[in-house]
């Protein structure tokens, strides 16, 4: 009898924290050999420079672009996870990073229906995280649309990561998390929920979970639609060569987040500035922004950017952001 590989699925809205757990992940104590596979909600490779590899981190990553894993990319999730079998000695694990905007029951479905995959993969769980600053925010903005079903990420979870409660102030965490818990509860009665910051949680207890089971897939007749359509979400994905004028690059970044304020739900770039030998990371989450040292530069550099949000006027931000180049 075949060992079955198992299986742990991360999802959560954007910004949630999947790759900070991803990271925690590569960097923990568990030993165990992990394989990631993850699913970039842009065209552009651009969280690949966010994810930490160590030299010692006996871990790599199959990335899968320009779609969702539940709709357009269930093909590619299926032979991505058959070609990890070629390197079967390499990993004793797999850890599948969702897009942000992805419905996890159509990938439970795969594991429990797909021939190629039920024989060698065992889903053991899905781990959703929340970010508890923004959980009504994101709530109320993401209802009317047609795609992206946000209860649906916590219908099918097994556990729950109410993460960022740091964020929240200290008078009124107390009060938020009860709300949020309450939210959820009426959803999901049966998984479990932690609460972090900065996604801290014991990654050798997450891994362990075995919580899947075939029941689930009575849910899929019963809970929230999956539909593949436009819908209210979209994202922009754009690349541009030179460095940027760090003084105008910040008005940029203050008339970007004015102009569509709550409809800007993630923001991610690799950017250049002169005299600075080392690329800048740039992620946004509604409206918090933090800048971290990236790589070294090539030659020539590619400003990379992936924002994620509700009408976005793409043309316009492109032409605001070559404003922003430092002209030769």
């Amino acid at each position: 009898m075949i060992n079955k590989i198992p299986v742990t699925l991360l999802v959560g809205f954007l910004g949630s924290g999947k790759t900070t757990l991803v990271n925690n992940i590569l960097g923990g104590d568990h030993k165990l050999k992990i394989a990631i596979i993850e699913n970039e909600f842009g065209s552009i490779n651009i969280d690949q420079e966010f994810i930490n590899k160590s030299k010692d981190a006996e871990s790599y990553i199959i990335e899968m672009n320009n779609g969702c894993l539940c709709c357009s990319m269930n093909g590619d999730l299926i032979l991505s996870l058959q070609k990890l079998l070629e390197r079967r000695k390499d990993f004793n694990h797999i850890v599948i990073e969702a897009t942000g905007m992805a419905n996890p029951g159509p990938i439970i479905q795969i594991f429990n229906k797909a021939i190629e995959l039920k024989d060698r993969f065992k889903l053991n769980s899905v781990v959703t995280l929340v970010d508890c600053k923004n959980f009504f925010k994101n709530l109320e903005n993401t209802k009317e649309d047609n795609e992206f079903s946000f209860e649906e990420q916590l219908l099918f979870s097994d556990y729950i990561i109410l993460n960022k409660i740091d964020l929240i102030p200290n008078e009124l965490q107390e009060f938020e998390l009860n709300n949020i818990k309450k939210f959820i509860t009426k959803i999901n009665t049966s998984a479990e929920m932690v609460q972090a910051q900065y996604c801290d949680i014991n990654i050798t207890d997450l891994l362990k979970r075995n919580s899947q089971d075939i029941k689930l897939l009575d849910k899929l007749s019963t809970g929230p639609k999956h539909k593949h359509g436009k819908g209210q979400i979209g994202q922009i994905s754009i690349e541009l060569g030179g460095d940027f004028n760090p003084e105008q690059f910040q008005l940029f970044l203050n008339s970007l987040y004015m102009t569509y304020r709550n409809r800007l739900f993630r923001f991610k770039a690799i950017l250049s500035f002169p005299e600075n030998p080392k690329r800048v990371l740039l992620q946004g989450v509604n409206d918090q922004v933090s800048f971290d040292e990236g790589s070294d530069k090539k030659n020539p550099h590619v400003n990379k950017f992936v924002l994620i949000g509700i009408d976005l006027k793409r043309e316009v931000i492109i032409k605001s952001l070559k404003n922003c180049l430092v002209k030769d």
